[in-house]
């Protein structure tokens, strides 16, 4: 990987850099690829790119800290990370290392970020919950199951038109602090299913999504904005009370937030997987195939 301003030649002597990256227009920046000598280079544009001397601290603070802040204002947020299987999204996301270190990725980060903030701003009630799922050949599970029955129960999508849409039946845990949020989702790792594969010897071989959901609830005079909720309703005596400027009005603000950490598409050519393996690796593709198109029809729109 050849990045602006990294040094030194590539790491193993007689070996070649297949991987540049150049700045582009619209503050992006170009990838190219040239995998073969001859072949045609291929190039894609990304809004950031990470070189080989970034930490997991600087990844946190490009990418999951502005969305988590974004959440703590009362709006939705997403990080999802994608991408061949073994290229390190699990790690990135850091649900491999449960010790809590500089090698702690993104989800322990945001948690982290979240009740650091909870710690500073006191003065309002707040309340943090969460619930994790995976979707394991085409099923949708809840990994904070107590049971095997439980687990292995395919929950069902159903769209609400207040709420949109929903797993129904999906459990969902209130944490206190950063130590019980943690400790919840490892108990939820517990029950992902893993596997080893020829390309990977810890290779998820489900889709994961952890949500967590922030409110608060404190006075304000100010309009609701979205996000926000009145205590006394949009007609109510809430609303009055501030347009007549007459005392603060209690308003609850609710955020919440999406981590995903999808298992990695794979060649089965490569993989040599059999049996299971051979299954789970079809099912990984066609969902992810399926992911692509609906970014695809969102990125045309």
């Amino acid at each position: 990987l050849d990045t602006p301003g990294a040094p030194g030649p590539p790491c193993v002597p007689g070996s070649d850099i297949v991987v540049q990256v150049s700045k582009g227009a619209d503050d992006t920046q170009m990838v190219k690829l040239a995998l073969d000598a001859g072949a045609k280079v291929r190039e894609f544009a990304y809004d950031r790119v990470f070189g080989p001397d970034a930490d997991q601290d600087a990844v946190y603070n490009e990418v999951g800290g502005p969305i988590v802040a974004d959440v703590l204002a009362g709006y939705n947020g997403t990080v999802l990370a994608y991408g061949q299987t073994g290229t390190g999204k699990t790690y990135t996301m850091g649900i491999l290392n449960r010790v809590r270190d500089e090698n702690n990725g993104l989800i322990p980060r945001a948690l982290g970020h979240i009740f650091g903030h909870i710690a500073e701003h006191g003065e309002s009630d707040w309340m943090v919950s969460m619930s994790f799922l995976q979707i394991y050949l085409e099923t949708v599970q809840d990994l904070f199951s107590t049971t095997l029955t439980e687990r292995d129960e395919n929950l069902a999508i159903r769209e609400d038109p207040r709420k949109g849409f929903y797993v129904e039946g999906l459990q969902e845990y209130e944490v206190r602090n950063f130590e019980e949020a943690v400790e919840l989702l490892n108990w939820g790792l517990e029950n992902r299913v893993m596997g080893c594969t020829k390309m990977n010897a810890t290779s998820s071989r489900s889709h994961t999504v952890l949500t967590v959901a922030v409110g608060q609830r404190g006075e304000s005079s100010r309009t609701p904005r979205r996000g926000e909720e009145e205590a006394g309703g949009a007609g109510g005596a809430g609303a009055r009370a501030a347009a007549g400027g007459d005392r603060p009005v209690m308003r609850t603000l609710r955020g919440k937030l999406v981590l995903v950490d999808l298992a990695g598409s794979e060649r089965v050519r490569r993989t040599t997987s059999k049996g299971t393996r051979l299954v789970e690796a079809k099912s990984i593709n066609v969902s992810l195939s399926a992911l692509g198109n609906v970014i695809a029809a969102l990125a045309d729109h």
